[in-house]
């Protein structure tokens, strides 16, 4: 499970960036925060690395988007314990 926490920076366009949220919401991949003037917060959660990547470039191309920044990134595996050791 990967799971990233995104900022989006988005142009002005109010009725373009209610369009983006609702595409994100349908999505169900993402966990959207909370609004602070032209940014948006959010969660992404996925199965694999690539997966990530190829959502990541989704959401560089939704419409009023401007930026997509990756503000941290967790990776977590069935297969190791806390200890980083194979379960």
């Amino acid at each position: 499970m990967h799971l990233s926490g995104l900022v989006l920076l988005f142009a002005q366009d109010d009725e373009t960036i209610h369009q983006a949220c609702a595409m994100m919401e349908n999505v169900g991949h993402f966990i959207l925060g909370e609004r602070i003037g032209p940014r948006l917060s959010l969660v992404m959660e996925v199965e694999s690395a690539e997966e990530a990547l190829k959502w990541y470039h989704w959401l560089q191309e939704l419409p009023a988007v401007v930026s997509v920044d990756i503000a941290y990134v967790t990776v977590m595996d069935e297969h190791v314990n806390v200890a980083g050791q194979e379960a």
